[in-house]
Formats: structure tokens, sequence, C-alpha cells
């Protein structure tokens, strides 16, 4: 379809590809043609491995740390006085997603330009990160998912745990606004950091 389309539109395959005209003048190598085939050939089959497709322990770490996190909140619910208060709901349910994305979701590998252009933000499906400062690559993204993969069952089990001895009314609540979410990007910002 390409060779058809080209000379309707009056270009190049070449150009076609890039979606942009070249000066007449101006000729590409032969090595930069075939990137750009390549690229564009390829381009239907990048099909991302997902994290439900590795084997590792996360795939029985989240569900186990979901059903902690529901038993807890059963507890919390039968016992009106430890019920937590909307702050604590809105750190599990973050959690929760969070928990979901990182270690069920998640690709466990960026496509290449990842590795050959500094880019600070990553969209996969419903999920956006943006960091400042942070260019992902595929040398710092399996640590990054880690670090979402550890803080989200740990928050999980954690936050209504603590409902549940009844820690929740200061304490949680402390410790949800200062400490557990600006910890995930803190913790995510400096291993970005060093493998970059």
């Amino acid at each position: 379809m390409l060779l058809p389309l080209s000379e309707a539109l009056g270009v190049t395959v070449t150009e076609l590809l890039l979606c942009r005209c070249q000066d007449p003048a101006q000729s590409m190598e032969q090595e930069d043609v075939e990137q750009v085939v390549k690229t564009a050939v390829l381009y239907g089959e990048d099909r991302p491995r997902r994290s439900w497709q590795e084997k590792g322990l996360w795939r029985l770490i989240y569900p186990l740390a979901l059903l902690v996190e529901a038993v807890s909140l059963f507890f919390c619910r039968h016992i009106p006085s430890r019920w937590p208060g909307d702050e604590i709901w809105v750190m599990v349910v973050l959690s929760t997603v969070f928990g979901a994305y990182f270690c069920l979701y998640a690709r466990l590998q960026l496509p290449e330009r990842y590795d050959r252009e500094r880019i600070n933000l990553v969209y996969d499906g419903f999920f956006r990160m943006h960091m400042v400062g942070i260019a992902f690559n595929n040398r710092n993204w399996p640590h990054i998912l880690t670090v979402g993969r550890v803080w989200s069952c740990a928050v999980m089990v954690v936050l209504p745990l603590l409902a549940v001895t009844r820690l929740w009314s200061g304490l949680l609540w402390l410790m949800t606004v200062g400490i557990v979410l600006p910890g995930l990007f803190v913790m995510m910002y400096i291993v970005g950091k060093r493998y970059q």
C-alpha cells in the first residue's frame, strides 16, 4: 500500500513514512532510509510484555496484600471506633490501583526510543507518569517498577492494619499525608536518578 499511496500523494515512500517533505537537494543515507522503513514495518509488532506475563512473586504478593487489606477493612467496618477517615481511604484506594498497575499490568520494557532520547514521561494505557529531572529508560524502569510494587503492597497492608490496631487516629493521618504518598515519588526519583 505504501507505493500506490506515495504515488497518489506525489511524495516518496521515505517522505510518507517520515510524515514530512524533504528538500530534493538533500538526500538521506541508505542506513537512515533503512532505519525509517524498519521502524515503520515493526511499529505494529510492538506488543509489550506486561507484568502479568512475568514469572515472579509479584503476581502472588499483590493478591495476598489485597486479601490482607480486605480482611483488615472488614474488621474495621465491624468495629465502628476503628473505621479510618477519608484520607486513609484515599491512600488505600490509590495503593490498590497503583499496585494493580505495577504488579499486574505495567510494561516490563519501555520502547526503544526511551534509550535513545531523554524522555521524562511515560504513557501506558490509563497510566501517566511525568517526573521532571528523570529520563526514563530501560536501565531505570525495572527499578522504578520495583519501587512502585513495594510501595503499593506495603501501603495496602500497613495502613489497614494500623487502622485495626487503633493507631489510625493521629499517627495514621500524619503518615498518610506526610510520609506515604511523598515517599513513593521521592523513592522513584532517587532510583530513577541512580540508574539513569
